[in-house]
């Protein structure tokens, strides 16, 4: 029985293909004719698309390569017998390359081989209908639009269509408003959102053709790229912020600050890696580079902290507005405390005043050790006289003027030139500790302003780019 039923299908093979003996079909068949009754008509092409996996996406070329399955159905008139003439075979299997075959192509293909499907059996039935399903990795451009990179949506067209028969020969209409996904495998990377599909009808060179377009919608998974781009680079940056708690003494505030700057251009090279080169920035590309900004920005305020906490001698005198500004009103806005010192707002005013009067040279004497000695020195050293005098409160005995009287009096002028040098070195020690003092502050002052002002921003930044992308967490 098996033998017999192979009789059939070999003598219907024979007698629908060129070459047979054939005595039921009227003619012959040709593989280079449309199969249309009249050569006027129009051949109606059934197309239909099935999705099994995507491949990957590459952004940087701008390519994605998918694996697919083809869906033709049309019909041929000359392949049609009647099934009770050879043993009841409804159905039989032909190569392509054996019959006609309507010449579908991607047109925004990639591959370098521009048909890359696999020239599977073409399932004839009886009554005609041909049903050719090859399957077939395939490589299209896509454009990639990297603006909200990695929270970004895209959105992948594929249009096929014939590439020698226009609309007045073969008329192509969608089996369906999308293609099949029922076998579709999930991306680890991308999640499938929606594969809908239309027929557009296009000109080219004065002809009409008709096109099968699907378009490809997908969101980008953002969890990878949290944990290995965004998480990380906020906390490279948390580090640059906690380098001005770190203490000018330590020598280690520009070597932090510099290591941040390096591990975030590293970062910065990354995503340039990932993104195609583009007028566009992404939108992790400008968070970057804020952030390479303010970490340049804090190498620039260590320098400074530095500069401020180096300051010694009395030559290096503060400036007026720097001692208003970083002694007085900064201190008082960021609520720091000076020991020794209560920073209000009424000491301010009242030392913002005495600072005007000390400026005019209206400040009094004081009753300091110098000038006491001069006092002395100037009672000491009038004209000798017999006698008792009395200064202060101490009765002095003078001499008579003589050669005893000039020894008293040149032991008194040594002793009063070293109590004015030690005098004006202590004062001088004084000055230099008080400079060296009020520098050191505004160092601290400094710093914490600008950990204020870089928590800020950082938090600024940081929350914009997460309002503004269209979606946040797709797992």
């Amino acid at each position: 029985r098996a033998h017999f039923q192979e009789h059939h299908e070999r003598r219907l093979i024979d007698d629908l293909l060129p070459g047979g003996s054939d005595v039921s079909i009227a003619r012959k068949y040709t593989i280079e004719e449309r199969p249309v009754v009249n050569e006027l008509d129009v051949l109606e092409l059934k197309f239909g698309l099935e999705l099994q996996q995507i491949i990957d996406i590459n952004e940087k070329d701008q390519v994605i390569s998918t694996n697919m399955w083809l869906n033709l159905k049309w019909q041929d008139y000359s392949l049609m017998w009647s099934p009770t003439e050879y043993g009841n075979i409804s159905d039989i299997r032909l190569p392509p390359h054996k019959i006609w075959t309507p010449d579908i192509l991607l047109t925004n293909s990639a591959s370098q081989v521009f048909n890359p499907t696999h020239p599977t059996n073409i399932v004839v039935y009886n009554n005609g209908d041909c049903v050719f399903i090859p399957p077939g990795l395939f490589q299209s451009t896509c454009k990639i639009n990297i603006l909200w990179f990695p929270f970004d949506d895209q959105e992948c067209v594929f249009k096929f269509i014939s590439w020698t028969y226009d609309a007045s020969k073969l008329n192509i209409s969608l089996d369906g408003t999308s293609a099949d996904l029922s076998g579709y495998v999930e991306n680890g990377e991308w999640k499938l959102l929606g594969f809908p599909g239309y027929r557009h009808l296009s000109s080219f060179d004065g002809s009409n053709y008709t096109e099968a377009i699907f378009k490809l919608n997908l969101r980008r998974r953002t969890m990878y790229y949290f944990s290995t781009l965004i998480l990380p680079c906020v906390l490279i940056a948390s580090m640059s912020i906690f380098g001005f708690y770190l203490p000018p003494e330590s020598g280690e505030k520009i070597t932090l600050q510099i290591t941040v700057l390096m591990a975030l251009t590293f970062y910065m090279n990354m995503v340039t890696e990932l993104t195609p080169q583009s007028s566009e920035t992404p939108l992790l590309g400008i968070y970057f580079s804020c952030i390479m900004v303010m970490v340049a920005a804090s190498v620039v305020d260590a320098i400074l902290v530095l500069n401020f906490h180096r300051q010694f001698g009395t030559e290096n005198t503060m400036p007026y507005i720097i001692k208003f500004v970083f002694l007085q009103w900064l201190p008082w806005i960021l609520f720091m405390k000076r020991p020794g010192q209560k920073i209000t707002r009424s000491s301010m005013i009242s030392h913002h005043e005495m600072q005007k009067l000390e400026l005019h040279g209206n400040s009094t004497s004081s009753c300091s050790l110098l000038n006491n000695v001069l006092n002395v020195d100037d009672h000491l050293l009038r004209k000798c006289s017999t006698g008792v005098h009395e200064y202060q409160g101490f009765k002095i005995h003078a001499c008579p003027c003589g050669r005893s009287g000039n020894i008293v009096e040149k032991e008194l002028k040594l002793i009063l030139t070293e109590l004015q040098v030690i005098t004006n070195k202590i004062h001088e020690k004084d000055r230099s500790a008080q400079f060296e003092n009020d520098w050191k502050y505004a160092a601290m002052v400094l710093d914490r302003l600008s950990l204020v002002v870089f928590t800020f921003l950082t938090l600024l930044l940081s929350g914009a780019c997460l309002v503004s992308a269209p979606q946040i967490l797709v797992y």
